[in-house]
């Protein structure tokens, strides 16, 4: 390739497309496409501003934007959350979307679903386009704009800042540390070195409290009357999110360039120079401090302005997303919005259907499975259970495993301890048939809701404060486990003894109450957890296979019938104990049905080996392809050969690529 085709691909990288779109230029090294954004008039009026802004909404929706990349293939593996078949694609020649959830993906990955740097259209290329167009609406109303005498140009502001902040926050979480440009792309100064997290880390925590000053809360702006639009509430739970993970640990270089590990400044990255040592370390102790104090503030004051109330009850939260309500004063803080005919959150995140049916026009499949420990770790009592994981498929007439006098028109049907499924964002919550010919039906995506932000601040209170100190963490928490289980929400359960005690409480909390929206795997990073939780999934799958340790009393066989509407699954064998059948009545005479959970006779049938190889390798594992990664060294995406070539080399792969 040619130098100058080189810098069209790069440039495409960090100037946005909504460049092409608002302008209709096709050159983006044609410097009068900038300067016609450069015109005082489009940034002196909020009504311009705005529409300038509404390119990073609309590019949410984006194949490789929210739509079906960012979503569904960074969040996962977990310990609650796997990828759909990621097990039986564990081979030297499985595909890359299959190898990033499971930790073996390599610098060579190429899928086109999220890796095409050369069309620009990567997901990395997308975030920097998006980011590009915060860029030019921050400069030019600072530039152009007085928002003395206009709010809204001032919210307009405070939400490219916000936006801006969350697609860096998402960069940092998937790439480590990556180019920081936060001015307009100039096409002189194209190229840019790596810089450390830690200055994009300050530099966003540092707009969002600008932002938060500048934002209005729901529905007392002028663009924010829904929560498919920033308000202040997600700007400071943001903060405090972008704060918590700035605290925790990381993987990073250092000892880079011949600078003492620890040297927390900002260094140029280099190509043929010492790349430094990679290890995965928390911040000092003063600044772990400093980002604690500004997720506990912030946190608090979103709680305390109870502008999101907590739903009561934990399903209205989804039934709610399901039906397409986007109006302020619910739990639901901030959402991305899709268009009818754009997002695939049902299709990736939704229950198991078979086939076309009485509520989805096509097949879903899900995206992300849960491991049924996840069901049975759950406290019967809890109500979030039921909601969060499905322990069936819904089947049509053409389903061959269709049960007999079910609804045709779709009815339950059991799964395997493979097969489970969540069901946040269940197809049968909605009033009308989910309109998914196509794998896109419009369904918003939750990004925050207040109870993520009542366990920030209980994390938060914990660390500087302890359990029971002047703010009271454990408040935090009841709030959320009282709509859980009721009452006083079994408080009896949780060790305020010290704060370790208490910290592996709101840990758990966050798992019960957050499953299957994206926040876990970051979570587990930034306590060091990630490696270790995955391989005592493994272990718990394990036992629970061989009905050991805490599964002991998982039932063998799940006994079931339908209910008198030829749909409902009625079950008993779900819960711990449940192994009475015959006891209980529950036999072929009286009309149920038996299916078995786990063979007595050969366990691995119901999960097999490669279903515990696919979430961590131990020394069991048949071959060094055939297994999942060690996620403490495989965290992070590398850059494709595309996006290496495309910057000059001035991107380099670190992290062992």
């Amino acid at each position: 390739m040619t130098d100058r085709f080189m810098k069209r691909i790069f440039l495409n990288l960090f100037v946005a497309a909504s460049l092409f779109t608002f302008c209709g230029c096709e050159d983006y090294l044609n410097v009068e496409s900038k300067s016609y954004l450069d015109d005082p008039a489009m940034f002196s009026d909020p009504e311009t501003a705005n529409g300038l802004l509404m390119n990073v909404y609309h590019a949410f929706g984006e194949t490789n934007g929210y739509r079906s990349r960012m979503t569904p293939l960074f969040g996962c593996n977990t310990d609650i959350e796997l990828r759909k078949d990621g097990y039986k694609n564990l081979s030297a020649t499985a595909g890359d979307r299959y190898r990033l959830a499971v930790y073996t993906v390599t610098k060579n990955y190429n899928d086109r679903g999220f890796s095409d740097a050369s069309s620009g259209k990567d997901c990395f290329s997308m975030q920097y386009a998006m980011i590009e167009t915060c860029n030019l609406v921050i400069d030019g109303v600072r530039r152009h704009g007085d928002i003395t005498k206009s709010s809204a140009l001032g919210e307009i502001l405070g939400e490219a800042l916000t936006l801006r902040a969350f697609l860096y926050f998402d960069l940092i979480k998937y790439w480590g540390d990556v180019p920081a440009r936060f001015s307009p792309a100039d096409p002189k100064e194209i190229y840019m070195h790596k810089s450390d997290r830690s200055v994009i880390y300050d530099q966003i925590i540092a707009d969002l409290g600008e932002a938060a000053q500048l934002v209005k809360w729901a529905g007392e702006g002028r663009y924010n009357s829904n929560v498919e639009r920033v308000n202040k509430a997600f700007v400071k739970g943001l903060r405090a999110r972008i704060a918590l993970s700035a605290a925790g640990k990381a993987l990073v270089r250092t000892d880079r360039d011949g600078h003492m590990a620890g040297d927390i400044n900002p260094q140029t990255y280099s190509v043929g120079v010492n790349e430094g040592t990679i290890d995965y370390v928390f911040p000092n102790a003063e600044k772990r401090k400093e980002f604690y104090e500004i997720a506990k503030t912030e946190a608090m004051e979103v709680v305390a302005q109870n502008n999101h109330p907590l739903a009561t009850n934990f399903q209205d939260i989804w039934v709610d997303v399901m039906n397409d309500v986007v109006t302020n004063g619910r739990e639901s803080i901030f959402e991305i919005g899709f268009s009818p005919a754009r997002g695939q959150i049902a299709h990736c995140f939704g229950n198991a259907h078979s086939g076309p049916d009485k509520y989805v026009m096509k097949k879903t499949a899900s995206y992300l499975t849960a491991p049924a420990t996840f069901w049975f770790d759950f406290d019967a009592d809890d109500s979030r259970r039921n909601v969060t994981i499905v322990p069936y498929i819904y089947a049509n007439q053409d389903d061959s495993k269709a049960l007999e006098g079910g609804d045709p028109n779709g009815h339950q049907r059991p799964a395997n301890l493979t097969e489970f499924s969540y069901g946040k964002y269940r197809p049968e919550y909605r009033t009308t048939r989910l309109e998914n010919s196509g794998n896109d039906e419009g369904i918003n995506f939750i990004v925050m809701r207040s109870a993520d932000v009542y366990l920030m601040a209980a994390e938060a209170i914990n660390e500087l404060e302890g359990p029971n100190g002047e703010n009271r963490a454990i408040d935090y928490l009841q709030a959320v486990r009282k709509r859980a289980f009721g009452g006083d929400g079994k408080m009896e359960d949780i060790d305020t003894s010290s704060k370790e005690a208490f910290l592996q409480a709101v840990k758990d909390e966050r798992k019960y109450e957050l499953g299957c929206e994206l926040i876990r795997k970051q979570d587990l990073i930034r306590w060091g957890e990630l490696s270790s939780s995955l391989k005592q999934l493994r272990r718990d799958v394990d036992n629970l296979r061989w009905q050991s340790d805490k599964y002991e009393e998982v039932p063998s066989y799940l006994w079931y019938k339908l209910a008198e509407d030829g749909e409902t699954l009625i079950t008993y064998g779900l819960e711990k104990g449940e192994n009475k059948a015959l006891a209980d009545g529950i036999t072929e005479a009286n009309g149920w049905e038996r299916f078995t959970l786990i063979d007595d006779a050969d366990q691995t049938k119901s999960i097999p080996n490669n279903y515990l190889d696919g979430i961590y390798w131990d020394e069991t594992c048949p071959a060094a392809e055939l297994h999942a990664g060690n996620p403490d060294k495989r965290q992070l995406i590398p850059f494709d050969q595309n996006l290496l070539t495309s910057s000059m080399d001035y991107l380099v792969n670190d992290y062992g690529y």
